[in-house]
């Protein structure tokens, strides 16, 4: 079992800079039997949007590939990925949740990602083989200009969905399991690259797609899964749609 928490503004006093909730001494406390337990963590304003965009909920580029690193060393991967490129889409303003769910639009930030080379996988999404998010359109310059209640995070890097399933086909390597919400999705791929098939489940949709709910146990042993990573933020612990019991 691995855990991989990541801080996020809701459990920060900036103008103290303090932490609200030590989150990770609560998991400290609490969990049970033999995992492995890392952060990513934020002491003052700087270092926050260094990690995450100023208008929206979740990590940007520079934060998700952080947490890519910290889970990869925890999890001893041979090879950490290393992106190609730093891409700004200069023609874009990236207009996030909590600028979309004021209708305050006073700020822009220009909407910049990482792009990453992988070997081939197949992505299947409930159910259904189809490709994860339109990354490729972007670097074609296909994308909304004009609309500002564009979700560009959830169009970019994929949408959330009740199972994604990767498959790299590396037979040789283990199976892995990630239960996780939309903050897993820019790092996916990068993750399941080093599996065989990767199982991504967001608890918050998988029972609409299956009818049923989550049943780790049963999970883990039909898919052949060896290695478990829960991630997670304070508001995916505290919601009672995922039912982590943590």
């Amino acid at each position: 079992m691995y855990y991989y928490y990541i801080q996020t503004s809701g459990v920060f006093d900036f103008k103290n800079n303090a932490h609200t909730i030590d989150i990770e001494e609560m998991l400290k406390t609490n969990l049970e039997g033999n995992y492995h337990l890392e952060s990513l963590k934020f002491n003052n304003y700087d270092q926050y949007i260094n990690y995450f965009y100023r208008t929206d909920h979740h990590w940007n580029n520079h934060g998700s590939y952080q947490g890519y690193q910290d889970i990869a060393k925890m999890m001893n991967f041979e090879n950490i990925i290393k992106p190609s490129e730093e891409i700004v889409f200069d023609d874009l303003n990236f207009y996030g949740s909590f600028a979309r769910n004021i209708r305050n639009f006073d700020y822009e930030q220009k909407f910049t990602v990482y792009k990453f080379e992988l070997n081939n996988y197949n992505v299947t999404i409930d159910g259904k083989k189809d490709n994860y998010g339109r990354q490729q359109d972007y670097f074609n310059k296909i994308y909304d200009r004009n609309n500002k209640y564009v979700n560009h995070y959830g169009e970019f890097y994929g949408y959330d969905y009740g199972e994604i399933i990767y498959d790299f086909n590396q037979p040789q390597k283990e199976n892995l399991l990630i239960i996780a919400s939309s903050y897993s999705n820019p790092i996916n791929s990068l993750l399941a690259s080093n599996f065989n098939k990767t199982y991504i489940i967001d608890l918050r949709h998988y029972k609409n797609y299956t009818g049923y709910d989550f049943d780790i146990k049963e999970y883990i042993k039909k898919n052949n899964i060896k290695k478990t990573l829960i991630i997670m933020d304070y508001g995916y612990l505290i919601s009672e749609n995922n039912n982590l019991e943590v």
